[in-house]
Protein backbone atom coordinates (compact mmCIF):
# COMPACT_ATOMS: atom_id res chain seq x y z
CA UNK A 1 0.00 0.00 0.00
CA UNK A 2 2.79 1.98 0.84
CA UNK A 3 4.60 2.01 -2.42
CA UNK A 4 1.21 2.50 -4.61
CA UNK A 5 0.58 5.55 -2.50
CA UNK A 6 4.56 6.83 -2.56
CA UNK A 7 4.31 6.17 -6.47
CA UNK A 8 1.28 8.23 -6.98
CA UNK A 9 2.87 11.00 -4.99
CA UNK A 10 5.49 10.58 -6.95
CA UNK A 11 7.97 9.86 -4.16
CA UNK A 12 9.05 6.84 -5.57
CA UNK A 13 9.76 6.13 -9.28
CA UNK A 14 7.25 3.85 -10.91
CA UNK A 15 9.44 0.80 -11.52
CA UNK A 16 9.31 0.42 -7.86
CA UNK A 17 5.90 -1.44 -8.78
CA UNK A 18 8.10 -4.36 -9.51
CA UNK A 19 8.02 -5.66 -6.12
CA UNK A 20 4.73 -6.79 -6.57
CA UNK A 21 6.31 -9.57 -8.56
CA UNK A 22 7.45 -11.02 -5.51
CA UNK A 23 4.13 -11.94 -4.59
CA UNK A 24 3.37 -15.66 -5.67
CA UNK A 25 6.50 -16.56 -3.91
CA UNK A 26 4.92 -14.54 -0.83
CA UNK A 27 1.72 -15.77 -0.99
CA UNK A 28 3.52 -19.58 -1.04
CA UNK A 29 5.66 -18.68 1.65
CA UNK A 30 2.47 -17.57 3.61
CA UNK A 31 0.50 -20.60 2.77
CA UNK A 32 3.70 -23.12 4.01
CA UNK A 33 3.71 -20.92 7.27
CA UNK A 34 -0.03 -21.70 8.11
CA UNK A 35 0.67 -25.32 7.53
CA UNK A 36 3.60 -25.53 10.32
CA UNK A 37 4.19 -23.00 13.25
CA UNK A 38 7.39 -24.12 14.40
CA UNK A 39 9.63 -21.29 15.20
CA UNK A 40 12.71 -22.56 12.99
CA UNK A 41 10.14 -22.62 10.44
CA UNK A 42 8.66 -19.37 10.99
CA UNK A 43 11.90 -17.34 11.21
CA UNK A 44 13.32 -18.83 8.00
CA UNK A 45 10.31 -17.83 5.68
CA UNK A 46 9.83 -14.57 7.26
CA UNK A 47 13.97 -13.72 6.43
CA UNK A 48 13.15 -15.18 2.64
CA UNK A 49 10.36 -13.09 2.68
CA UNK A 50 11.95 -10.12 3.60
CA UNK A 51 14.74 -10.45 1.32
CA UNK A 52 12.62 -11.31 -2.33
CA UNK A 53 10.20 -8.28 -1.16
CA UNK A 54 13.34 -6.20 -0.71
CA UNK A 55 14.93 -7.19 -3.71
CA UNK A 56 12.59 -6.75 -6.15
CA UNK A 57 12.19 -3.37 -4.85
CA UNK A 58 15.63 -2.12 -4.79
CA UNK A 59 16.07 -3.30 -8.49
CA UNK A 60 13.28 -1.55 -9.11
CA UNK A 61 14.67 1.09 -7.55
CA UNK A 62 17.61 1.27 -9.22
CA UNK A 63 15.70 1.17 -13.07
CA UNK A 64 14.18 3.74 -11.82
CA UNK A 65 16.95 5.96 -11.23
CA UNK A 66 18.47 5.29 -14.18
CA UNK A 67 15.49 5.79 -16.27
Amino acid sequence: MVIIVGIGLKLYPWPAALAFASGPTLLRNGFALQKSQEKRVVFGTAVQNLIVFNGFWLVGMLIGLYL
